[in-house]
């Protein structure tokens, strides 16, 4: 920056801001002075490369996630409940094994309610990130092996397979335990949302009604996008 006979330059840094000053005068130039400011770095002292705030934000970002989840619920079992499906208090039904037996049999009420309502307490992975990192490619490895296998045992939808896996272990004694597969895509679980409602409108025309699956797909799968940065 030249402010008549005077030049001050300046280096930015991350923890610092260093400075000197010359004159300038026709073809002469005198040093005048010079220095650096220290100041503390805005991130945790242990962890040199991980931003004070970081902490702060992912714990804000978890509860967001938290709160949204559960209003999700709250909106998905209060139109339930509006539409004549109340969700059974403290079933012990295979929501699993429902959601097999929807795709072709009629589901009494509180089972079509306990199928539903399951959807919204996993409903997939659907990335919000437009750059690609470590973790989408973990992602997308356990997705594509899921639907290789569900093809090698003919199921027609994520619930189907799942069952099917339950029903394997069961036959071999193997205690429960959580599916290897940690991560599945929302397009099964949209897939297989159409394919079950495809079925049980058949049995229930006056309830499973065009504004009323609107509502409920909204209700399951909606995510709201990224903020403009």
């Amino acid at each position: 920056m030249t402010d008549k006979n005077f030049i001050l330059g300046l280096d930015l840094g991350v923890a610092s801001v260093g400075w000197a000053c010359i004159s300038e005068n026709w073809d002469t130039k005198t040093f005048i002075d010079a220095g650096v400011k220290i100041f503390q770095q805005p991130v945790e002292a242990k962890k040199s490369s991980t931003p004070k705030n970081q902490a702060r934000r992912e714990a804000r970002g978890a509860r967001k996630n938290l709160s949204r989840k559960v209003r999700r619920k709250f909106l998905l079992r209060k139109t339930l409940e509006n539409n004549g499906l109340p969700l059974p208090e403290n079933h012990t039904k295979n929501p699993y094994e429902l959601r097999t037996k929807a795709l072709d049999e009629k589901l009494e009420r509180d089972e079509l309610a306990i199928v539903l309502y399951h959807f919204g307490q996993k409903r997939g992975f659907l990335s919000n990130s437009k750059t690609k990192s470590t973790e989408d490619g973990k992602v997308k490895t356990s997705i594509t092996r899921i639907e290789e296998k569900m093809v090698e045992i003919w199921a027609r939808t994520l619930g189907e397979y799942r069952f099917h896996i339950m029903e394997s272990l069961k036959k071999m004694n193997y205690p429960p335990r959580k599916f290897e597969e940690n991560y599945t895509s929302r397009d099964m679980y949209k897939q297989e949302f159409d394919q079950i409602l495809e079925n049980q409108k058949k049995f229930y025309p006056n309830i499973l009604t065009l504004d009323f699956c609107r509502e409920i797909f909204h209700n399951i799968f909606y995510q709201r996008p990224l903020k403009i940065q």
